[in-house]
């Protein structure tokens, strides 16, 4: 029973991670519906690490191309690599800040389904207002990525999806579809990464001890899920089907609020 939970939960947090559902608001449900917990502390790092994968996996020719400008002066599109990398750790920096000053906020959050019901809601209309989006440019800007960082930040709250916000931010703010994708994935990695080694700490203190035969399982269908999500969103944004996840989350918030009281 313990490994099927495990899985699930990691095949769960891998399809909300990057689906415009929300991840966070997902979990807060399954919590409360099915009294679902994870095993450990340590299997949710795992888990949310594996998350970071598929972004590296997906996106890995801009990433390459990025690395290689590091250390290599001569590249044609260096300035332009070393530009796209600068404005993703800019737009990580909100997140960062606020993730850190109100980090017990942020987690007493999780146990009120209001809040996650009305973030869901909040979550669905914004998604839906991409509709009359219209692409004036292909680049991001410093100022989009201040606000798409900004708009990332407010992610911390349950029921608010980070992929959701933020690739309806881009594209509200007039960035193509394709670029808007790619900037808001590469942008959840250094996040995804950096919440994952402060996470670390306590595994390598041994706080926690590490089941691999239990959590190897959760974090290879972490990753698959992930992976098809990511694909699944650069699908529905290719076909300008991006706003049909509101429905999904306005229903689910509904639920929220008015189910599972």
């Amino acid at each position: 029973m313990v490994a099927l939970k495990s899985v699930l939960l990691g095949i769960l947090q891998g399809i909300t991670e990057f689906l415009p559902i929300s991840s966070s608001g997902h979990l807060a449900i399954a919590r409360s519906l099915l009294r679902m917990e994870y095993p450990g502390v340590s299997l949710e790092i795992f888990v949310h690490a594996a998350t970071l994968l598929p972004i590296l996996y997906v996106f890995r020719k801009r990433i390459v191309s990025i690395v290689s400008s590091l250390f290599n002066p001569a590249r044609e599109d260096r300035s332009h690599n070393l530009r796209f990398a600068s404005l993703v750790l800019i737009a990580a920096v909100p997140a960062t800040i606020f993730g850190f000053l109100w980090q017990s906020e942020v987690k007493a959050m999780f146990t009120n389904l209001n809040v996650v019901g009305v973030a869901l809601l909040l979550t669905g209309s914004y998604i839906f207002v991409t509709r009359f989006a219209q692409t004036r440019k292909k680049e991001v800007g410093f100022f989009d990525a201040l606000i798409i960082g900004i708009s990332q930040a407010t992610a911390l709250i349950p029921g608010i999806s980070r992929s959701g916000i933020t690739i309806s931010t881009a594209l509200l703010l007039g960035l193509h579809r394709e670029k808007s994708a790619e900037f808001c994935f590469l942008l959840a990695a250094p996040v995804i990464l950096g919440a994952t080694v402060l996470e670390m700490r306590n595994i390598l203190s041994g706080a926690h001890e590490v089941d691999l035969l239990l959590y190897v399982p959760a974090f290879l269908c972490a990753f698959g899920a992930g992976f098809l999500s990511i694909k699944l969103v650069l699908k529905t944004l290719e076909k300008r089907k991006f706003r049909d996840f509101a429905y999904y989350c306005w229903i689910v918030g509904a639920i929220a609020l008015f189910v599972l009281r």
